[in-house]
């Protein structure tokens, strides 16, 4: 049964697959291999502390977030349940700092996200042991807290106390910021921020908006006192930080106009992620190393079974444009894609299922929920940069400090 099929009719065909060939595989059982999971962080406090002079964190605000922070004990215990192996090199917040954090729902909630993954994997497909076997996992972050925190407790859910042995952990890999491949419009690569750059000052995407956005935008404005530029994506982040935790929104602005917000940010940057070399940019380099595992475990190179990427809203959002199956709304609170990778017990041809959420998502012309691995691997290297730093230097002069 297919969960949900997505499909954009404008945009050319990349899947072609036969349905001959994938309904003679259809009766052969195949045997899950290898997962590569990508996901965003759990709920968070707000990140931008001043929106304007009528939505800026004020002493007492700052007290409400800190009250839903998880307690440094807990902290701490995820800390030593499966450590940072890297040193960390971008982030260094204050134990204190309550802009950007893993707050205690999107710890909790993380942890269900991998009591889920132990139904499916431990229990239903048996692709990972009862008992935690470290060397069955590679698990990367970016260097935030909140995505590191995330993959802790989502490691921490599908392997409870009672199912490790005292000693057994999971190091979470940090890259250095150069090679870190799961920052959006990272400073990094110049044409990348370059390209929207250009894309923001033309806003073609406004003439198709569901909204007007220049009276949404001019109202909003006025109700969180703001001067300057509305920026969609700050807006939306601190506005659906105050309604999911109940927190009083700015006088004139609904739970109506925070829907509007979050509309309008996801058709500006469904439609930023339209542009291929975009794609090829953001998420080329991550497709590459998703698919080196995958690869890996097809021929039986590694005991990894389980890839777990811990990233941003941004991170999944350009993953599944690049691979087309977007639905063009913004990621929520630990939304997850999923790539299970699985072998023919017969015929030990290899083929690609995709999850969003938990849910199978429909290639794109495909006839059914699996494609063979190569034309799977043959659409991911067509994305991957041959030479990613001469392809991300910047082709103007135009400015691209600030996004």
């Amino acid at each position: 049964v297919v969960g949900y099929s997505v499909y954009d009719a404008h945009k050319e065909r990349i899947w072609c697959t036969s349905e001959a060939e994938q309904a003679s595989e259809a009766r052969e059982k195949l045997r899950l291999k290898h997962v590569v999971m990508l996901t965003r962080h759990g709920d968070r406090t707000p990140i931008t502390v001043n929106l304007g002079k009528n939505c800026s964190i004020t002493p007492e605000e700052r007290a409400f977030w800190h009250s839903k922070l998880p307690s440094s004990s807990v902290l701490c215990y995820l800390a030593d349940l499966h450590p940072v192996k890297s040193k960390q090199y971008v982030v260094d917040i204050t134990m204190d700092e309550i802009s950007g954090q893993l707050t205690e729902k999107g710890l909790m909630s993380s942890i269900a996200i991998g009591n889920q993954l132990r139904e499916r994997y431990v229990e239903e497909h048996r692709l990972l042991p009862k008992k935690l076997q470290p060397d069955h996992f590679a698990v990367r972050s970016t260097d935030y807290r909140r995505t590191i925190q995330t993959a802790q407790s989502i490691l921490w859910g599908l392997y409870p106390d009672g199912e490790r042995a005292e000693h057994n952990q999971i190091p979470i890999v940090v890259a250095e910021p150069a090679q870190e491949n799961m920052i959006i419009a990272s400073a990094a690569c110049p044409r990348e921020r370059e390209i929207l750059k250009m894309a923001m000052i033309a806003n073609a995407a406004a003439a198709t908006a569901p909204y007007d956005m220049n009276a949404l935008a001019q109202s909003l404005r006025h109700s969180l006192g703001m001067e300057g530029r509305l920026r969609w994506l700050e807006a939306a982040e601190v506005l659906i930080c105050r309604q999911t935790h109940k927190y009083p929104l700015p006088e004139g602005v609904t739970a109506e106009t925070v829907q509007q917000v979050k509309d309008v940010t996801s058709h500006l940057w469904s439609s930023y992620f339209d542009d291929r070399e975009l794609c090829r940019l953001t998420s080329g380099r991550l497709i590459g190393e998703m698919l080196h595992h995958l690869e890996l475990s097809r021929f039986n190179r590694s005991p990894v079974r389980f890839s777990l990427f811990s990233a941003h809203d941004g991170t999944v959002l350009a993953l599944l444009s690049s691979l087309k199956v977007s639905d063009r709304k913004w990621p929520e609170y630990n939304a997850y894609v999923t790539v299970e990778l699985y072998e023919g017990v017969r015929s030990k041809s290899h083929f690609v299922k995709l999850l969003y959420n938990g849910r199978e998502v429909r290639w794109p012309n495909a006839a059914d929920n699996f494609v063979p691995f190569e034309e799977f691997e043959k659409v991911a290297k067509e994305l991957i940069p041959v030479d990613f730093p001469k392809e991300c230097q910047a082709k103007t002069q135009t400015q691209t400090q600030h996004l």
